[in-house]
């Protein structure tokens, strides 16, 4: 099963309300397009490269023409970051090319990035046939990030790590032993802050050593500071009621932590639905980075009331791309739970029906997205400074 024409398959059997109309492309003049194969075709000859990714899939025409003059085996990929027009000639370009289509640029690079294609391994080309405009730019940001980041592969280390776990628990969230049960002794302490007016009387069997508050919700960012403020180590990853990271993924936090070049990390977050063994996928589904690992300078601080966002961290970012949560809300919670949950949010936020559920997603089998992940190791995509998710 190939991870990308999977999971394009998927989301574009969806269609969004409101999604944008493909931009009108024009075939190159037969000239100009020939001169524009044979100039890809020489760069892979003198690169001794095998692979090519085209940024647009425009009119179809220039594509069409070079996967009947590419050599075998090229491997031929093309990204789409306008479902509409990956729908429309999707079914054409299929039989010679690889299809990745998302609306999100970062799941586009997360795909890229997962299945080997690198600035060091593809030649990264932005199809001649795009206009000037929205498409063509959103295009050219992607082919210059992609130029800019390549995947740093780091290993499992044995160099201890001073580390604060965090989170905020509601005492009615489900599966609370399964969620303490999954931090490693080796940590500090785990803070938890209960978003209830006492500290709740239950049973906890956790490995490490666990501190607790209570405090009400009033925002989110006051709770979230508060959690922050329990913290003693000298890095902090915090996960939710509902979040948990795989056993391995816990033994290569060292490896992050250590890191010189690094100062924050964000991890993919895999919402599991309909089941444990899918993951929601497309429409900004996923990779849904979340920002859960940093120093903790002492500077560092939560703002907003609700999708609170970490601030005060110095830059130096990383994606640790084969280390994904793993989010259980739509498995542990019924829809009226999770319902109530969503009102808290829009009460928060002072919007009515600003988060709503839906009974049908993209979805794509857990297992392919994580296929390529290789044990005891992770690759990180090391960000630039002036690029920010």
């Amino acid at each position: 099963m190939n991870l990308l024409s999977t999971y394009a398959k998927e989301v574009l059997s969806f269609r969004m309300d409101g999604e944008p109309e493909p931009a009108v492309s024009t075939p190159l003049p037969p000239e100009r397009r020939e001169q524009w194969i044979t100039r890809c075709l020489q760069t892979l000859q003198q690169r001794q490269l095998n692979t090519v990714l085209l940024f647009g899939m425009g009119t179809g025409e220039l594509a069409q023409n070079l996967a009947r003059k590419a050599p075998q085996p090229t491997r031929l990929v093309v990204v789409e970051q306008v479902p509409a027009t990956a729908r429309a000639l999707a079914p054409v370009l299929s039989q010679h090319w690889e299809i990745m289509a998302d609306c999100s640029m970062w799941a586009c690079l997360c795909l890229a990035s997962l299945s080997g294609i690198t600035a060091a391994t593809t030649h990264l080309c932005l199809n001649p046939e795009l206009p000037a405009g929205p498409q063509r730019t959103a295009n050219q940001t992607l082919q210059r990030l992609m130029t800019r980041i390549g995947p740093e592969t780091i290993s499992r280390t044995d160099i201890q790590c001073d580390l604060s776990a965090a989170a905020i628990l509601s005492p009615d969230e489900p599966e609370l032993e399964i969620f303490f049960g999954q931090f490693p002794k080796w940590i500090r302490e785990l803070c938890v802050v209960w978003d209830a007016p006492e500290v709740p009387d239950i049973s906890i069997s956790c490995p490490a050593r666990l501190r607790q508050v209570a405090q009400p919700l009033t925002d989110f960012s006051s709770q979230r500071n508060r959690m922050l403020s329990m913290c003693s180590g000298s890095h902090v990853l915090y996960l939710d009621g509902d979040e948990m990271l795989h056993p391995g993924h816990w033994d290569m936090i060292p490896a992050l932590c250590a890191h010189d070049k690094i100062n924050s990390v964000f991890f993919p977050r895999q919402t599991l639905y309909p089941d444990e063994a899918h993951t929601k996928i497309g429409l900004g589904l996923w990779p849904d980075l979340q920002l859960r690992l940093f120093r903790n300078t002492g500077s560092a601080h939560f703002e907003r009331p609700i999708h609170e966002r970490l601030t005060g961290v110095d830059r130096a970012v990383a994606i640790a791309l084969d280390m994904p949560i793993q989010h259980h809300s739509r498995l542990r919670k019924t829809q009226q739970q999770l319902e109530a949950k969503l009102a808290r949010f829009d009460a928060a936020a002072n919007r009515e029906n600003m988060h709503l559920l839906n009974r049908e997603y993209p979805q794509m089998p857990t297992a392919l997205l994580n296929g390529f992940a290789q044990p005891k190791q992770c690759r990180l995509l090391v960000l630039p400074d002036d690029v920010h998710i």
